[in-house]
């Protein structure tokens, strides 16, 4: 195969395929955006709430609603797989609202609901480090899911929130593993 032809295969599965970046903190650069719609990407997943609390991580949700609406000809707000594919024909970027660990939340469960329907799809249960909800995987102690750590994954599935266990420690997986009724 030469050069030409292998470059037109690739840029036939490129443009069908839906690519997927779920590791984007330049997404929180607003100017990096473009190189996302310009490379072709279908949907990315920046951080909405992780390292912040409540207070940070509406201001992170307002924001990113702000890009929404002025850049609605380029984004589209992904809140079901359907979204995937719309973002996809439209030839749109989509964006999933996700944090990396629990700590928006703290210990209220009251706010994964109010978080999803501000557009959330997305939490990892830790982000490397020993949480209320269990251990990371730099943790040494590799302990077990804490009993919020069960209660939050219930209150996830009866939302339709992804339980990811990016960052989370082994341990602690497997018991959120053996606590969720969903993917």
């Amino acid at each position: 195969m030469n050069k030409s032809s292998a470059l037109e295969m690739y840029q036939q599965i490129h443009g069908n395929a839906i690519v997927y970046d779920a590791v984007c903190p330049l997404a929180q650069k607003e100017e990096s955006l473009s190189d996302w719609i310009n490379g072709g990407a279908t949907v990315i997943a920046p951080t909405i709430g992780g390292g912040g609390e409540c207070k940070e991580t509406m201001r992170s949700i307002g924001v990113w609603n702000q890009r929404l609406r002025t850049r609605k000809d380029e984004l589209l707000l992904v809140t079901k797989v359907e979204d995937m594919e719309r973002a996809k024909s439209q030839g749109k970027l989509g964006i999933i609202f996700h944090f990396q660990g629990t700590l928006p939340i703290g210990k209220d469960l009251g706010l994964v609901e109010i978080y999803y329907k501000l557009g959330v799809r997305v939490m990892q249960l830790t982000y490397n480090v020993k949480d209320f909800v269990g251990d990371g995987c730099e943790e040494t102690g590799n302990g077990r899911l804490s009993d919020f750590g069960k209660k939050l994954i219930q209150e996830m599935n009866r939302v339709g929130m992804v339980v990811d266990l990016s960052h989370t420690g082994h341990r602690t997986t497997m018991d959120a593993i053996e606590v969720s009724d969903s993917p």
